[in-house]
């Protein structure tokens, strides 16, 4: 049976966003329609047209991964500035959840478990200096900050923050030297939350992406370190 249209679209959207995110296709690197076309028509064993690839350049230009430069569909850059704004968009973002969250009747006692059971596990994936899985981690103990808003327009704007973040994950192995206090950041979230304790909260996730501010502020400031960065991220 033929996939229908719509479905294409949205797996040449995840095709696509994945091969930005593996750095398959790096910044400003132009991306073919055709090609695109012919490798997913390849992976699926059907044949694609480039209508629904071009339909998801659509969907990824408005998620900040591709735009157009010249007249041409490129990976679209992401430069410091950008990454301090994520940074202090996410920071805004968790913040004002935690506040809808206790103002709506606080975190649930099975809201506060799977807080504490993700705070467990990026324990141990640190023990095993699992790089990787510490990342996946990290990011669906604040995913789950936000989502327990049930506010499906302030989840849509952290995933795509969240998303454009991924992009730069590759630097949690530049941040080793950091990986245990900001555990103990991730715990002081977590203790305040368990004691429900709204300014406690608020404090401790501030602390924690201000400091994060600051480990990307020291890579931009170190000289070898930020030509390699600016280098990969804006591909000059």
């Amino acid at each position: 049976m033929a996939r229908k249209k719509t479905n294409l679209v949205f797996d040449a959207v995840d095709y696509i966003r994945e091969k930005i995110l593996s750095y398959d296709l790096k910044p400003g690197e132009p991306i073919s329609d055709t090609k695109i076309a012919l490798e997913m028509g390849e992976a699926l064993q059907i044949k694609i047209s480039r209508s629904p690839v071009r339909e998801a350049f659509t969907i990824l230009q408005s998620e900040d991964f591709i735009e157009v430069i010249d007249g041409k569909v490129c990976v679209a850059r992401i430069t410091e500035r950008d990454i301090f704004e994520i940074c202090q968009l996410r920071d805004a973002i968790e913040q004002q959840s935690v506040i809808i969250v206790m103002n709506n009747g606080g975190f649930s006692q099975e809201e506060k478990e799977l807080l504490r059971e993700k705070y467990q596990q990026l324990v141990q994936a640190i023990e095993y200096s699992d790089g990787e899985k510490e990342y996946e981690i990290d990011d669906e103990f604040h995913s789950i900050l936000v989502a327990c808003t049930d506010n499906k327009h302030i989840v849509g704007v952290e995933n795509r923050a969240r998303n454009q973040m991924k992009r730069v994950r590759w630097l949690n192995h530049v941040f080793a030297s950091r990986r245990r206090q900001a555990n103990l950041e991730h715990e002081a979230i977590l203790n305040a939350i368990l004691a429900d304790d709204l300014e406690g909260t608020l404090q401790a996730i501030h602390i924690h992406n201000q400091n994060i501010m600051e480990a990307f502020q020291h890579i931009f400031e170190t000289e070898t370190l930020r030509k390699a960065l600016v280098c990969l991220l804006s591909d000059s």
